[in-house]
């Protein structure tokens, strides 16, 4: 005879519960690792944009390089095809944009001294620059003692005896500047300032001639003195046709400096130094890219690439 043996309605629920704990368990298991997975792909995606974004920048600089390469060197103006802006180009997931600028028609901060000392034409020149953009001139000593090789502050100036009082401390270059950033480590330079000038300034590794051609009003306005240079005669002309020679400046030097042959020195109508700009946006990546170029007889080199950041 059979006999019938019901669970007790305890049991049951408490299975039921169990049951219930376990698929939630394994839902919220099933979830975590799907989203882990997600999250996986993203990053990984991420890092091939970046990456790729990096190859495409690399080929935009040999773009540049080929440009500077098959560009007559005797004369550099903004009429070359090397100072056209490439419009943003269509890439797979993204975009690639380029452009070329002649750092020569910037001011050069180791102009400043040459030869170990101070180079009075190039620190008349800066001086009118930071009057013309409404800036203090007061840091200049300051500028000079970091360029300069000795230990020793000029008057105005500042060495390790004022940076390593800083938090953080450091100390004094005592060289000529690497790259243009430094300036906002001088005494004296603070965000404003810094940020009025760098459209204006460079730091090249050696003295540089300022192109007329391509050199910007502001510069131009700052070679000779008591406004003897007809600007806007320069750039009128300059858009027609550039400038062979630096001496055909002369007839736009008005009469004060018209036969000061002082005026046309530091200036040149070519240039060896350019800074090639790279902006890429692939997929979720957004980079811009900056090198600085040298271009001679053998050629066009990378010298030194910007730390990459998102414009």
């Amino acid at each position: 005879m059979n006999q019938y043996n019901p669970v007790p309605n305890g049991e049951t629920g408490v299975a039921l519960i169990t049951s219930l704990l376990l698929l939630s368990v394994i839902t919220l298991l099933v979830l975590a690792l799907t989203t882990r997975q997600q999250l996986d792909i993203q990053r990984n995606t991420h890092l091939a944009h970046v990456e790729q974004a990096h190859w495409y920048a690399l080929s935009a600089e040999n773009w540049a390089r080929r440009v500077l390469n098959s560009d007559d060197q005797a004369v550099d103006s903004l009429n070359d095809n090397w100072a056209v802006s490439v419009a943003p180009l269509a890439i797979e997931q993204g975009l690639v944009a380029g452009s070329i600028s002649d750092l020569q028609g910037r001011f050069n901060i180791n102009n400043l001294l040459q030869n170990g000392k101070i180079h009075p034409l190039s620190r008349a020149r800066f001086q009118r620059l930071l009057s013309r953009l409404t800036i203090d001139d007061a840091f200049i000593p300051a500028l000079i003692d970091w360029l300069d090789p000795d230990s020793t502050e000029i008057a105005g100036g500042a060495e390790d005896r004022y940076y390593n009082t800083l938090q953080p401390p450091y100390r004094a270059a005592n060289q000529l500047m690497s790259d243009i950033s430094e300036l906002r480590l001088v005494r004296g330079v603070n965000h404003d300032i810094y940020a009025k000038l760098l459209p204006f300034i460079t730091a090249l590794p050696v003295p540089t001639e300022i192109n007329v051609n391509t050199a910007p009003a502001a510069i131009l306005q700052t070679l000779a003195d008591d406004n003897d240079l007809d600007v806007e005669s320069v750039i009128r002309h300059r858009e027609q046709q550039a400038f062979q020679t630096v001496n055909d400046l002369k007839p736009y030097l008005k009469e004060a400096g018209a036969d000061d042959q002082s005026a046309l020195d530091g200036l040149g109508v070519s240039s060896r130094y350019f800074l090639v700009t790279t902006d890429v946006s692939l997929g979720v990546a957004r980079q811009r890219h900056q090198t600085l170029l040298r271009r001679d007889n053998q050629g066009t080199v990378s010298l030194t690439r910007s730390p990459v950041y998102s414009p």
